[in-house]
């Protein structure tokens, strides 16, 4: 019953106690649902919101990738001159692959001029031309090693390592034409005499056997003798001490005896000599063998 304030008449009516029960449900069911869409809505605009905020930041690390992307193609031609131009330096034949000049294998097509497929991006392919032009380069750079280990390889063979320990010494006497310190005669010097303090050790010039090492009183005193690769022989003479034996094998660098004045000398020096064959050669020439490759690599 609705009674109103005014005149108006009363209201009566009827319900049941159903239709009440489904009205309420009703009723809540509505209210429900605009709950929980007003909560979805707002949570959809929040997704979506953050979504937008992912976009915008995977875009500015993309751009920076395909910009490392770009810096790294341009080092990759960098790299591929130089070592093109090592390789002739080293004398290592270059060679091509079948499809070194496709896309597969040319650093040229990372320049653009290869046509990139509809659903990727240039980039991609760029990565892809840039790890098959780097695996192209392990076999130049595993011939380049080869290269190295060889020329090392050579140079502990031939006698070019200063012959006394870190270097010390001057040269006191070169090879060829010289007035004898003692007589004043000119005669022909086969080695070159080199001051160093009295005990300093000697060391081999390259790898080697030692074939003498014994005691001259009227001319080399004490010295040892070695046999090298490829002919080569080196004598050490006026030694203070000997520390090989006859038949063992030496190293280059390492010591085998000590500097002195034994023999026919008038001071405290090691006369080296160099031999190959029946041949007396101006050891300073290679002596400064080592010195030149040292320079050529920056050592």
């Amino acid at each position: 019953m609705f009674i109103p304030h005014s005149e108006r008449r009363v209201v009566n009516f009827q319900i049941n106690t159903v239709m009440i029960i489904i009205v309420v449900l009703v009723l809540g069911v509505l209210v429900t649902g605009f709950f929980l869409l007003t909560t979805f809505s707002s949570g959809s605009a929040r997704m979506v919101q953050q979504k937008a905020q992912d976009l915008v930041d995977t875009q500015q690390t993309l751009d920076s990738m395909l910009s490392q992307v770009s810096e790294l193609v341009k080092s990759a031609s960098i790299f591929e001159g130089t070592l093109s131009e090592t390789m002739k330096e080293l004398n290592i034949p270059q060679t091509q692959s079948s499809d070194s000049n496709n896309a597969q294998g040319d650093l040229a097509s990372i320049s653009g001029a290869q046509q990139v497929n509809k659903n990727e991006i240039q980039q991609l392919q760029e990565l892809r031309n840039l790890t098959t032009t780097l695996n192209h380069s392990v076999a130049p750079l595993r011939s380049i090693s080869s290269a190295i280990q060889s020329e090392k390889q050579f140079l502990t063979d031939i006698p070019n390592y200063w012959p006394i320990i870190g270097g010390r010494g001057t040269i006191a006497m070169d090879w060829g034409a010289n007035r004898h310190p003692i007589t004043g005669e000119w005669f022909l010097h086969k080695g070159v005499e080199i001051w160093a303090p009295y005990g300093t050790p000697v060391v081999a010039s390259a790898n080697g056997k030692v074939i003498e090492a014994g005691y001259d009183p009227a001319g080399d005193g004490f010295y040892i003798k070695l046999d090298h690769k490829y002919g080569f022989k080196t004598k050490y003479s006026h030694l203070s001490r000997i520390d090989v034996t006859e038949g063992e094998e030496v190293l280059q660098g390492q010591t085998i005896g000590r500097v002195g004045s034994t023999g026919f000398s008038t001071e405290s020096n090691l006369e080296f000599q160099i031999q190959l064959g029946t041949d007396f050669l101006d050891p300073s020439r290679y002596l400064k063998i080592r010195n030149t490759v040292d320079r050529w690599k920056g050592n």
